[in-house]
């Protein structure tokens, strides 16, 4: 258990640091550094660096790699407790010896392992002293990082075709002053904004934190999309000006790339998003489709520009048949009108990805078609055994993920895809 350093204890360090002697402090010294200033609780893995060097004599020392919390605790690597046990005991540092910037540790931020749960400003440290006491051998080198609690998403409403239309969005912080990506993740009917965050179990929002990206979850009118299928547009809301306009709103509000604006959806979510391919491809760079196929009659206009398409689904989905209907395409029929359109490689490069969660019963396998129009790409991942549900890893989470598939991250994968292309073209 750890417990509280007194303060006392604290400036008696400082104190000792003052008297050590400056020679000493030139010929022997360490450095210790994270890799960036910045985390986010239960998101961000703080790396350490640490570098060493003695121009003087040969010399043994104990090495600390400490930190310092906000109200003053001092925790010493490697189990991080309080009672100044050495991170490295009796270590011989001949003379001449320089040791470079490496690694001495990764840590998930927030972890109970790992001590930076509270926000705040932080301290590493780290300190040579002699074998067996607290003997200073050089100054103690300090290096500051802050710890921030997550963003959380918000609720807005937007007036758009004289409706009032409402949205979930989540902006991470620290957001960088060069434009940053926007991704929209569309619901399946029935659903709403909330649900898509469920559905995902967060995952675009880590995503987000990690690689600084602006997500969208705008909802449907009664719970649907406009689709492309017959009579949708007679019945329902002009869906495509809403993204549109959506991404107007947050270009004026936000530094958003224009080059790398993308939406996903699931089911209904995942046909809305095709929709976008066909008749937003002038503002989307790519989309992903899950358990959303292409309508066998359309009433959208042909696709225009091109653009990445990424579609999953499951060999067992029960609601949208994965071999189509009378009134949706099949999955190889939807890959292969997209593949058409961007003229790409007739031949796939097929990847079966390891079977990790036998329970799930389903196994994937990617077949990429690659080369197409201006650098774009079809990939299709066929979830055999899979059934309607949004692929994701085994979670504690609160989901409705709806048993898909476990043996990926649907939302890793569609991140990965969609940086691969920008509006003007791939972006290898």
């Amino acid at each position: 258990m750890r417990k509280n350093v007194a303060a006392p204890s604290h400036l008696l360090i400082l104190a000792v640091l003052l008297s050590v002697q400056v020679a000493l402090a030139q010929e022997l010294s360490i450095r210790v550094f994270p890799d960036r200033e910045v985390y986010v609780v239960g998101r961000d893995t703080l790396t350490m660096y640490g570098s060493c060097e003695n121009k003087g004599e040969d010399v043994s020392v104990d090495v600390h790699v400490a930190l310092i919390t906000p109200d003053g605790l001092i925790l010493e690597a490697p189990d991080w407790n309080a009672d100044f046990r050495p991170t490295f005991s009796n270590i011989f540092l001949p003379s001449g010896l320089h040791i470079p910037e490496t690694e001495i540790g990764s840590h998930q931020v927030g972890d109970i392992r790992f001590p930076t749960v509270a926000p705040g400003d932080y301290l590493l440290a780290a300190a040579l002293t002699s074998p067996g006491t607290l003997e200073l051998m050089c100054e103690i080198n300090f290096a500051p990082f802050t710890v921030e609690a997550p963003a959380v998403p918000q609720i807005g409403t937007i007036l758009c075709d004289g409706l009032e239309r409402r949205l979930m969005f989540y902006v991470p912080k620290g957001l960088p002053s060069t434009p940053v990506p926007l991704v929209f993740m569309l619901h399946g009917a029935g659903c709403d904004a909330e649900m898509a965050i469920r559905l995902t179990q967060g995952r675009f929002n880590e995503l987000a934190d990690r690689d600084k990206v602006i997500v969208i979850y705008p909802e449907g009118i009664n719970a649907r999309w406009n689709n492309c299928y017959q009579d949708a547009g007679r019945i329902m809301p002009d869906d495509v000006q809403f993204i549109s306009t959506l991404i107007d709103e947050f270009s004026s509000a936000f530094s958003i790339d224009a080059e790398r604006v993308y939406s996903a959806g699931h089911s209904n979510g995942g046909m809305m998003s095709l929709r976008l391919a066909t008749e937003l491809s002038d503002r989307i760079a790519a989309v992903a489709s899950c358990a959303g196929p292409s309508p066998v009659d359309s009433e959208c206009s042909d696709p225009v520009n091109p653009l990445g398409i990424l579609y999953i689904a499951g060999t067992a989905d029960d609601i949208v048949p994965f071999y189509g209907s009378s009134y949706v395409m099949s999955a190889d029929d939807t890959v292969d009108f997209w593949r058409g359109f961007l003229d790409t490689d007739a031949e796939p490069s097929i990847t079966d990805i390891p079977d990790t969660v036998p329970d799930d019963n389903s196994t994937v396998r990617i077949y990429r078609y690659n080369n197409g129009l201006e650098g774009s790409r079809v990939w299709f991942y066929r979830i055999e055994g899979g059934s309607h549900g949004w692929p994701a890893p085994p979670s504690e989470e609160p989901s409705i993920s709806m048993g898909g598939n476990q043996d990926i991250s649907a939302c890793d994968e569609i991140w990965s895809f969609f940086g691969l292309h920008t509006l003007s073209g791939s972006a290898n």
